[in-house]
């Protein structure tokens, strides 16, 4: 009767294939116990703890060549250091995987509330928010990558992930702001509190700039039909990742403060 496993049985065992279980041997961490007559790899109970630490090793992306040196010359604190660097490299693979998370969910949030909501009308909370000024400019100019990222750079904002966030436009008579959305305080340079408040907001697909003029008249017509007099500018979101994905259209929000 047999008394060793097969190289599927320890597949089975370690949850691994036989491909990488070949692959192993095939680098020298680990070989059969023996081999059958029929040509059978045969694996005891030596193997089987072997190929444990190895895939643990692995699967915490130490370099093979490490953990061949472990298993040739096995000491328990070079053993325990492989451990805790894997072990901080998981950490902050999860951090950076949770982050993606809330990034993804934001974007879904986003999406599927525009599926709800694209052109009607509806009033939000929200809580204060600062929109610092990157550049003011007519409606009929249009600003450069390179200017933006310089402008970016000479108010020493923090760039990174940037491109990931909403734009925002202040829409005043004449002229519209391009900002961003911080923490209070954060830089020295011009920007506008949009208070603490209802805001009613109107959801829009925009392909065109005549459009996008249509639905700018739409919500003011509604507020006038309503009689919602507004003592605050225009703030106007769009969806940064719609406008390239889109070819040329894209999702874009207005918001007035009402109460």
């Amino acid at each position: 009767m047999r008394e060793k496993l097969t190289i599927g049985e320890l597949a089975a065992l370690l949850d691994t294939s036989t491909f990488n279980i070949r692959y192993y041997e095939k680098e020298g961490l680990v070989k059969p116990a023996e081999v059958s007559d029929n040509g059978y790899r045969l694996y005891d109970y030596e193997q089987l703890l072997a190929l444990n630490m190895v895939i643990l090793l692995r699967d915490s992306n130490v370099p093979i060549k490490k953990v061949k040196t472990l298993l040739e010359d096995f000491q328990f604190r070079n053993y325990k250091e492989a451990l805790e660097s894997s072990f901080t490299s998981v950490v902050e693979e999860i951090d950076r995987l949770v982050q993606l998370k809330k990034e993804i969910q934001l974007r879904l949030n986003s999406l599927n509330h525009f599926e709800e909501h694209a052109s009607t009308f509806e009033v939000k909370k929200y809580m204060e928010r600062t929109i610092y000024h990157l550049n003011v400019s007519d409606y009929d100019t249009r600003i450069d990558i390179k200017a933006l990222y310089d402008l970016y750079a000479n108010n020493q904002l923090d760039m990174k992930g940037i491109y990931k966030k909403d734009d925002y436009y202040i829409l005043q008579e004449t002229q519209a702001i391009h900002g961003l959305i911080d923490k209070k305080d954060r830089y020295s340079m011009p920007k506008t509190i949009f208070p603490k408040g209802q805001y009613l907001c109107y959801s829009f697909e925009v392909k065109d700039e005549a459009e996008y003029e249509d639905h700018i008249y739409k919500f003011m017509i509604y507020m006038e039909q309503q009689n919602m007099p507004y003592n605050s500018e225009v703030l106007l979101r769009i969806d940064p990742v719609t406008v390239i994905l889109g070819s040329k259209t894209y999702m874009a929000e207005i918001q007035v403060l009402i109460s």
